[in-house]
């Protein structure tokens, strides 16, 4: 029995899903997903499930409470620039630096104190105004950086540098050892 063009692309999208959820169900970026799937071909695309995700972004945006700010549009390059020193796995600016960076782009500092806290608020860096000493550009690698203080994580304890470390600091003596 042959089925209808109609019931065989339901049947497609629904093994799709239950794919999708079989395969990323377990996964932390399955968490991403905001609502349902929106099937759209570049060969035939439907109007009804374009306007459909068309309201999806729409809700979805209105529900970030900082995507409708005005923002300064000379902001647009500083965190371009930002955004290439990530790329190149810069991790940390100093106050200076960063001050450097912003009086290219002809942005003073009070107006660099609100894009760093903007940029703070919406999770791009780590920025506190009150400790302005650093800004850290990737948040994951601070996060990493306290896992490694609060985790006893045994494959970065290194046996015997603790009595190493005692020793060379009450004795003055090292065991000539390699560690690391």
């Amino acid at each position: 029995m042959l089925q209808e063009p109609g019931a065989k692309i339901e049947k497609k999208k629904e093994e799709y899903e239950a794919k999708f959820i079989r395969v990323l169900g377990s996964q932390k970026k399955a968490d991403h997903r905001r609502g349902g799937i929106h099937f759209i071909s570049n060969k035939v695309p439907q109007k009804d499930e374009i306007d459909s995700l068309k309201i999806h972004i729409s809700k979805l945006a209105k529900e970030m409470n900082y995507f409708a700010e005005e923002l300064p549009t000379k902001w647009i390059n500083l965190e371009i620039a930002l955004d290439v020193s990530k790329d190149l796995n810069k991790t940390v600016y100093s106050w200076e630096d960063i001050m450097k960076l912003a009086l290219a782009y002809m942005i003073e500092e009070k107006e660099l104190l609100l894009f760093l806290n903007y940029q703070h608020k919406i999770g791009n860096i780590i920025f506190f105004e009150d400790e302005r000493d650093f800004i850290i550009l990737q948040p994951n690698w601070l996060v990493k950086c306290f896992r490694c203080l609060v985790c006893d994580d045994k494959k970065h304890f290194v046996a015997g540098l603790v009595s190493e470390m005692f020793k060379l600091t009450h004795e003055g003596e090292l065991s000539g050892k390699p560690y690391g």
